[in-house]
């Protein structure tokens, strides 16, 4: 009876430690966001001329993230790297050598409350091929109590062409328009002349 006391006893003690050992850090169970990046401006700031071997581009995002935890979520790092594509180097490569021209917020330390939303504005620079084809911006977190990375990235240089911001953008639409309807007119004033010579044959 009283070894069988003994070993019900024992077996309550050691169910009881293990619970404790393996019971979560406070703050950090369940902790985690969500991150969206979007380019708002990008801008070739030096081109291959004169003997360069690399073109210079300045990168302007809005980093939307959003506390998805039970409570509050703290940035403990932030970094930035572009994917890019070109001939001479090969697709998809990635350079993690980006300069932070603003950091617009986006730094260590960061907290946003449980469901809180926050927005930031960076600027970076990077150096990329002169044959540079495509390019892509990526902003990425960690979180203090989770080794998960947050990452999200979009397109900055598509086909040789950047991303049109601002009145820039404004302005290629315009253009764009203006070709359309010129070309309209063109088609439109030659159409009676195409119908005539048919009717003639």
């Amino acid at each position: 009876m009283f070894r069988k006391l003994c070993s019900t006893v024992t077996s309550f003690l050691v169910a009881a430690l293990a619970s404790m050992l393996f019971v979560p850090a406070s703050g950090a169970a369940n902790v985690s966001v969500s991150v969206t990046t979007k380019i708002t401006g990008a801008q070739l700031v030096q081109d291959c001329s004169h003997g360069a071997n690399s073109e210079g581009w300045q990168v302007s995002m809005s980093i939307k993230v959003k506390n998805a935890s039970e409570g509050t979520a703290t940035f403990q790092d932030t970094e930035f790297w572009a994917k890019y594509s070109s001939p001479s180097a090969g697709s998809n490569q990635i350079d993690n050598d980006v300069t932070v021209v603003d950091s617009g917020g986006f730094v260590a330390g960061t907290q946003l409350a449980q469901g809180e939303t926050k927005t930031f504005g960076p600027t970076v620079g990077v150096s990329l091929p002169c044959d540079t084809q495509s390019g892509d911006m990526f902003a990425a977190l960690h979180l203090v109590g989770n080794d998960k990375q947050y990452s999200d990235g979009n397109t900055f240089i598509g086909g040789n062409t950047p991303v049109p911001s601002g009145a820039a953008g404004v302005i290629s639409a315009a253009v764009l328009l203006s070709a359309a309807a010129f070309l309209a007119q063109r088609v439109g004033r030659r159409r009676p002349g195409v119908l005539k010579e048919i009717s003639r044959s």
